[in-house]
């Protein structure tokens, strides 16, 4: 007798709908607009290169803080999808012998997504009042089963480690509406989406997308402030990623910016995909900066960083500061050999770009900061990672923490059924 895959006769009745729901996100290399503000140093009317040396430092990135998240739809509620996202972040130190050790908060969060109130609008307005109130009801269902460990996303604000280690439950469920922008005051926060909208499907999985992306950002704060409440402040992390100033508000209530720049002072994003781009109306310069050598840099000052304009757009306009300026490193962390061109590269595989704190505005002290990173940045470039797609431009202990946030992550299948094991 023959089995069959009974995943195979669900797919014959229920509708795949992934090609209208999942558009493409845009971010991908070098496709953001250059920032016209960015300052090449010494001298921004050329490009200078250096070669970064990590015998002249005996100073090395000692942690290391890698997020992850994993989406799916659990569902549709009135025709419109439930996404429910599964969120993980992991911090490694490295001893005196080199070996990696997992610490940090060792919370995970869990995230319901689904434009509750814009839907409830909608059909209050132009429908069957009745879902409004099937809508309602799921909500209340999720704070009664999970009352203990839930909470509504704004309610991160403020010192999100505390409030976090309050809950006693490895997982936090919380609950994000995205018909509103961002993680603001219940009372004054902006409608983004129009109740007319809400059965613009691809719009709704790029706000679920980019509120998993943001909730993704605020774990790693908390992460790192425990890191550095516990290990103090002069040891240098290395974090996968942007860095984004609006992570302030994660800290606490009052003096977010000092906050801000204690525990980020020696932290330093290291973004192996650059999307803005950079010489993009000199060519001749754009040459220069593909043909650098492994373990050469050059180092600029701009206002303008590589995080996706999805997740930009989720924070309040007024509280961007959009004149923070940024010190970054462009490095050819490795370089790949058979892609010579008559012995010299020229290509944009294996450069980087490490973002970093500007704490002193003197030239000299931003020349000196990004000379340091880039050589406790080339210290990484070995061992290789396993992962030979990104051999090129990952560190392998930002490999490690990657794949221990991934291990704390739900399974795909178990999220895409999550709501009838919450209800028995």
């Amino acid at each position: 007798m023959m089995v069959t895959n009974p995943f195979q006769k669900i797919k014959s009745f229920v509708p795949d709908l992934h090609y209208i729901e999942e558009e493409p996100i845009e971010g991908n290399e070098y496709t953001y607009d250059s920032d016209p503000d960015e300052r090449f140093l010494p001298d921004s009317t050329t490009i200078t290169f250096e070669k970064a040396n990590p015998d002249e430092t005996n100073e090395r990135f000692t942690a290391f803080l890698d997020g992850t998240h994993r989406l799916a739809r659990m569902g549709y509620l009135a025709g419109i999808p439930v996404y429910i996202a599964s969120i993980a972040g992991a911090l490694l130190i490295r001893d005196e012998f080199g070996r990696l050790h997992d610490t940090g908060l060792l919370k995970n969060l869990v995230a319901i997504i689904y434009p509750f109130e814009s839907v409830k609008d909608y059909y209050t307005e132009y429908g069957d009042k009745k879902v409004a109130d099937d809508i309602e009801e799921f909500l209340n269902i999720l704070k009664d089963i999970k009352s203990d460990c839930i909470l509504s996303d704004y309610e991160l604000r403020g010192d999100v480690t505390e409030k976090l280690t309050k809950i006693d439950s490895p997982t936090v469920y919380i609950i994000a509406d995205i018909s509103y922008r961002g993680l603001i005051n219940k009372d004054i926060r902006e409608r983004q989406i129009d109740p007319k909208d809400v059965y613009s499907l691809g719009s709704i999985y790029r706000k679920a997308r980019a509120r998993a992306r943001v909730l993704m950002s605020i774990l790693e704060a908390a992460y790192l402030k425990r890191y550095r409440d516990e290990y103090g402040f002069d040891n240098w992390v290395l974090v996968d990623g942007t860095l984004n100033y609006t992570l302030k508000f994660f800290f606490k209530p009052t003096r977010q910016h000092e906050a801000f720049q204690n525990y980020f002072k020696k932290t330093v994003g290291f973004v192996k995909t650059i999307r803005r781009k950079v010489f993009e109306n000199d060519p001749n310069k754009l040459l220069q900066f593909f043909s650098m050598e492994e373990g050469q840099y050059t180092i600029s000052v701009a206002y303008k960083t590589d995080t996706e304009e999805e997740l930009i757009s989720e924070f309040d306009p007024e509280k961007r500061d959009v004149s923070m300026k940024w010190g970054f490193v462009y490095l050819r962390f490795r370089l790949p050999r058979h892609l010579l061109s008559q012995g010299k590269p020229l290509t944009n595989k294996g450069i980087v770009k490490l973002q970093f704190v500007i704490d002193n505005d003197d030239l000299d002290a931003i020349i000196s900061k990004g000379r340091l990173i880039a050589n406790m940045a080339c210290f990484e470039r070995y061992p290789l990672p396993s992962d030979r797609k990104r051999v090129w431009n990952e560190p392998l202990a930002i490999e490690e923490a990657e794949k221990v946030a991934k291990s704390r992550v739900h399974d795909y299948r178990a999220l895409e059924s999550a709501g009838v094991h919450m209800i028995l």
